[in-house]
């Protein structure tokens, strides 16, 4: 089967065929999922304001989607979208159309100049102290194969600084009881360690 590039440049059209390529190259199903999301996002936005097509898409039109990101407001808690969280979306757009651009769909990358948001940088946070480690792992039952199951997720999760998904996808056989080791398989980039 052959890798079509869209006839049209409809957002949705150019949409599907990028995330055909992402799958092509590899990357995770989390990540195509992520990045579906995120351009889904932009594709509705786009087209409840009258861009239906992705060769319409310029710099003032990405300027007119980070106005928009930084005026959303969350709707579980009204709070805004986080500086990092308006780079990402924007990020995703970016790269759509450079790709696009590469594999000969668009004539120009539209966005090429345009410039993301800075993030700034954060002190790291606070060691936790012992007493509040204690606290938060006493949140699990000491008593009956949850309780036990859930301890031992908890314990493994801060001790060993593994990822939420690895944690979620480690079996019985991926732990060396004699050597004390945890072996993770596929974790993020498809990396075994």
């Amino acid at each position: 089967m052959l890798l079509i590039k869209p006839n049209s440049l409809e957002l949705n059209a150019c949409i599907e065929y990028y995330l055909t390529l992402c799958r092509t190259k590899g990357q995770s199903i989390n990540t195509v999922q992520v990045k579906s999301s995120t351009l889904k996002q932009f594709e509705c936005w786009s087209i409840a304001n009258g861009v239906a097509f992705t060769d319409k898409i310029n710099l003032d039109w990405l300027d007119n989607y980070q106005h928009y990101l930084y005026q959303y407001r969350k709707a579980r808690d009204k709070e805004p979208l986080c500086r990092a969280t308006i780079r990402y979306r924007l990020t995703a757009v970016k790269v759509f159309v450079r790709t696009l651009f590469i594999k000969g769909v668009l004539l120009k990358n539209t966005t090429e100049y345009f410039e993301l948001p800075t993030t700034g940088r954060r002190l790291p946070k606070p060691i936790l102290s012992e007493a509040e480690i204690e606290k938060i792992m006493s949140q699990t039952e000491y008593y009956g194969l949850r309780g036990i199951r859930d301890r031992a997720v908890m314990e493994t999760y801060y001790a060993s600084g593994i990822r939420r998904f690895e944690l979620g996808q480690l079996t019985l056989q991926d732990i060396d009881f004699d050597l004390l080791q945890l072996r993770v398989n596929q974790g993020k980039g498809y990396k075994d360690r």
